[in-house]
C-alpha cells in the first residue's frame, strides 16, 4: 500500500509539474479554495464545455464529501495535496478489502492475494493518474461498510454515510448492497433501514438538491443521459445501449481484471451491474466505456462481488475430494488472475506512463520558473488559461478555459507541450496575432521559455522579443505515415516516435502545417539513430506548398551518440502549410523526440523572466 501510494503520488505530481494536468484538477482546486474563502463549492470551469460559467458544483454532482477535503487540500500552494490524498485513498482501500476477504474465507493467503489484486488494477492506476475526483474514496468507504455491516457494528452507519456523500448515484448502489448483505448475513432489518434511507437521500439529491443549486432548475448534466425519448422509442434505446460492442468489450476488461470472480458473487453482482448500467446510458464515450476516472465507481462494487465470489470458490475448493484437485484449482485461479492482469497491463501500462512521465532533469529549473511566473499573477485578477495550465492558476474566483480564441484580461499560454483542444496551426497563428506590436496584449512574464503570460493593456515593448522565443512540439504529437510511439527515458518527455526495420519506409514525421510569418527561422530536430548507414540515410526537411517546396533539408547517415539536434536554417515565405518532416528508409532504428523552431530576424529576448 505504501509503495503504490508513493508511486502514484510521484507520477501524478510529475504530470502536474510537467504541465499536462487537465481542467478537472483545476476545477476541484478552485472550488475547494472557494470553500476556504467562505464562498462554498463554486467553480467557474468544468470538464464539460457547456458549463464554463460560475456555478455551484452541486448543480453537477451532489458531493458533500468535498467539504471535508477543503482544508487538507490547502496544505500545499497548489493542488499537490489533492493528488497525494487521492493516491492514498486508492491504496488504503486494500486494507479493509483484505480484512473483508479474511472474514469471509478465513484464509490469510486469499485475503492478502485479494489486496494485491486490488492494488494492481491497471484501470484504477489510470484513474488515479487522471487529475483528481472524489470517487476515489468510494472503494475505502464501501469495503469498510461491508466489513462493519457483516460484523454487526455501528460503524456500518458511519461508512454508509461517507460512501453516500461521495456522489448522488452512490446511495443507489449502497441501497442495493445493504439490502443484499442484510439478506445474506441475517441482518435484514438493518440492511433494509440503510437501503430505505439511502433511496430517500438519492431521491432528494437527484430531484431536489441538485436542481436547487442549478441555474436551470435541473441537474446540469441531465443532457448527457440517453433516454427513450432521445432515441425515438424504447426498442431503439435498448439497441443503442446493449448492442454496442465496445461497451461489452471494455466491461469484460474489468471482469477479467478480477479473475471473473464477480460472476460467482451471486446477487451481490447487482450493485455492480447498476453502476455499469448508469455508465452505459451516458452519451459521453469515456463514461460509457468506463475510462478515465469512471472505474472508481464501477470497481468497488465489482470487487465486493468478487469477495463474495471468492468465499463461494473457497467453499467449493474445500469440498474437492483429492489434494491434487484442490492444488490444481488453486493454480488455475492464480494463473487466470496473473494472465488477466499481465494482459491488461501490457495494453495499459503505456497509457499510465504516457500521461504521467516527467521530463528530464534539465526541465526542473525551467519548471520552477514557469510555476513562479504563474504564481505571481494576483489572485483577484481574471485569468484565462489552456486546460493543461489551468491547475497552476486555479485559486481565483474568475478563471476561464481557453477552448478557442479568448479575450480575458490575462492569458496564460504554453510555448510548448500539449495545447489541446486547439490545433497547432490555429494556436500558432493566434499567438502570433497576440504578440503583434499593435496587439491589445503585452507580455507580462515568460516562465522558463515554457509559459507566456499576456495582460491586456500592458506595454507591448516585449512582444517582438517574445515572438522570437523557441517554440516546440513533441514528435509524438505530429502526424505520421510510419513508425509507432515508444517510451524512452532519454527523450525530453519520456516519449518518442520511433521507426525500425519492422516499419515500412516513409514519413515518420510530418506537419503541423503552420502559418509562419515571412522571415528567417531556425528549426532543430531532436533525433537518436542506431544502425544507420550512408546508403540508408534518413532525411529531415522543412517544406511548404503541400510538401512540394523544400526550404531546407539534411541527411542523417550515421548512428548518433544518444540524442542529437539536427539544425536547419530556412526562410519562410508566408505560406500557411509549412511542415517539418522526417523520412525514414525502412532500415536502421530512428527515435524522434521533439521539433523546435525559432525566428531569427527579430530582436533577442530581454531578461524579463520571472524567477523563483
Amino acid at each position: 500500500m505504501i509503495i503504490v501510494a508513493a508511486a502514484l503520488s510521484c507520477l501524478s505530481l510529475l504530470r502536474y509539474m510537467h504541465m499536462e494536468a487537465g481542467e478537472d484538477l483545476a476545477m476541484f482546486d478552485q472550488m475547494l479554495w472557494s470553500v476556504r474563502q467562505g464562498q462554498g463549492l463554486v467553480t467557474s470551469i468544468s470538464g464539460n464545455t457547456f458549463l464554463q460559467f460560475p456555478h455551484h458544483f452541486f448543480g453537477e454532482h451532489v458531493s458533500p464529501i468535498l467539504y471535508l477535503l477543503a482544508w487538507p487540500a490547502g496544505l500545499t500552494r497548489g493542488p499537490a495535496a489533492l493528488l497525494i490524498i487521492q493516491a492514498l485513498a486508492f491504496a488504503a482501500a486494500a486494507f479493509p478489502l483484505r480484512r473483508l476477504v479474511l472474514r469471509l474465507t478465513a484464509s490469510p493467503r486469499l485475503a492478502t492475494a485479494a489486496a494485491f489484486v486490488w492494488l494492481l488494477q491497471p484501470a484504477l492506476w489510470r484513474a488515479t493518474l487522471y487529475d483528481f475526483h472524489m470517487e476515489a474514496f468510494e472503494a475505502y468507504f464501501l469495503f469498510s461498510f461491508a466489513l462493519a455491516f457483516i460484523a454487526g457494528t455501528w460503524r456500518a452507519w458511519l461508512w454508509a454515510a461517507l460512501y453516500a456523500s461521495c456522489k448522488e448515484d452512490a446511495p443507489l448502489y449502497l441501497a442495493a448492497t445493504a439490502f443484499l448483505l442484510g439478506w445474506k448475513f441475517q441482518r435484514l432489518r438493518t440492511g433494509t433501514a440503510i437501503a430505505a434511507l439511502s433511496i430517500l437521500y438519492a431521491a432528494a439529491a437527484i430531484l431536489w438538491i441538485g436542481p436547487a443549486f442549478s441555474p436551470t432548475n435541473a441537474p446540469l448534466l441531465a443532457s448527457r443521459l440517453i433516454t427513450p425519448a432521445s432515441c425515438d422509442g424504447l426498442w431503439p434505446w435498448l439497441q443503442r445501449i446493449l448492442l454496442h460492442e465496445h461497451r461489452w468489450q471494455f466491461m469484460l476488461r474489468h471482469l477479467f481484471a478480477l479473475g471473473l470472480l464477480p460472476l460467482l458473487g451471486g446477487w451481490l453482482l447487482i450493485p455492480a451491474a447498476m453502476t455499469i448500467g448508469i455508465m452505459w446510458i451516458s452519451v459521453a464515450d469515456p463514461q460509457a466505456l468506463i475510462l478515465l476516472h469512471y472505474p472508481y465507481t464501477v470497481a468497488p462494487p465489482l470487487a465486493l462481488a468478487a469477495a463474495l465470489g471468492l468465499q463461494r470458490a473457497a467453499r467449493l475448493h474445500a469440498r474437492l475430494p483429492k489434494p491434487w484437485l484442490r492444488n490444481t484449482a488453486t493454480a488455475a485461479l492464480a494463473m487466470l488472475l496473473l494472465i488477466s492482469l499481465a494482459t491488461l497491463w501490457r495494453t495499459q501500462a503505456r497509457e499510465c506512463l504516457d500521461i504521467s512521465i516527467g521530463r528530464a532533469a534539465p526541465f526542473a529549473a525551467s519548471y520552477r520558473q514557469a510555476a513562479a511566473a504563474m504564481a505571481a499573477i494576483p489572485p483577484d485578477r481574471p485569468v484565462a488559461a489552456l486546460p493543461t495550465l489551468s491547475a497552476h492558476v486555479a485559486r481565483r474566483a474568475n478563471l476561464s478555459l481557453i477552448l478557442r480564441g479568448c479575450d480575458a484580461a490575462t492569458l496564460v499560454l504554453p510555448l510548448d507541450g500539449i495545447i489541446h483542444p486547439l490545433f497547432q496551426n490555429t494556436y500558432t497563428a493566434w499567438l502570433d496575432t497576440l504578440l503583434a506590436t499593435n496587439s491589445p496584449y503585452g507580455v507580462e512574464a515568460v516562465g522558463g521559455n515554457h509559459v507566456l503570460i499576456l495582460r491586456r493593456g500592458a506595454p507591448t515593448s516585449h512582444n517582438a522579443a517574445a515572438r522570437s522565443l523557441p517554440r516546440a512540439i513533441n514528435a509524438i504529437d505530429l502526424k505520421h505515415r510510419t513508425g509507432a510511439p515508444a517510451l524512452d527515458p532519454r527523450a525530453l518527455t519520456g516519449r518518442a516516435w520511433h521507426a525500425t526495420r519492422a516499419h515500412r519506409p516513409g514519413h515518420a514525421l510530418y506537419g503541423p502545417h503552420l502559418p509562419l510569418a515571412p522571415g528567417r527561422y531556425q528549426v532543430a530536430f531532436r533525433v537518436r539513430a542506431t544502425r544507420l548507414k550512408p546508403e540508408f540515410s534518413a532525411i529531415v526537411d522543412v517544406a511548404e506548398n503541400n510538401g512540394n517546396t523544400v526550404l531546407a533539408e539534411a541527411r542523417l547517415e550515421r548512428p548518433t551518440h544518444g540524442y542529437e539536434w539536427i539544425t536547419l536554417g530556412f526562410t519562410a515565405t508566408g505560406a500557411t502549410d509549412l511542415e517539418f518532416r522526417c523520412a525514414t528508409p525502412g532500415r536502421g532504428t530512428l527515435y524522434l523526440d521533439q521539433v523546435r523552431w525559432q525566428r531569427l530576424d527579430m530582436s533577442k529576448p530581454t531578461p524579463f523572466v520571472v524567477t523563483p
